[in-house]
């Protein structure tokens, strides 16, 4: 921490960085199927996949507002939103 910026030293990498060049990373990642193709600027509707307290849980879910979309395989996508990363079934 300097007077006007913080700086990121990153263990192997040589030098000092910005932390201002450095985006937020989603801490919530989830497995979840859908019926549609997300979009990027809307949110997704979708069903979760969750393993908690040694048991399945499926829940239907609202994401926030998609950020990113990459095609992963023929019908399975990671969808980044907010605050949270989805690996996602489409079918």
């Amino acid at each position: 921490v300097q007077r006007f910026q913080t700086n990121y030293v990153l263990k192997g990498v040589e030098g000092y960085f910005n932390s201002t060049w450095f985006d937020e990373v989603a801490t919530e990642i989830y497995l979840a199927i859908t019926d549609e193709i997300p979009r990027i600027g809307e949110r997704c509707r979708l069903t979760k996949i969750e393993y908690k307290d040694k048991r399945i849980q499926i829940s239907r879910w609202n994401t926030s507002e998609v950020k990113e979309v990459k095609k992963l395989g023929d019908k399975t996508y990671r969808i980044t939103t907010w605050n949270s990363v989805y690996y996602v079934q489409v079918g």
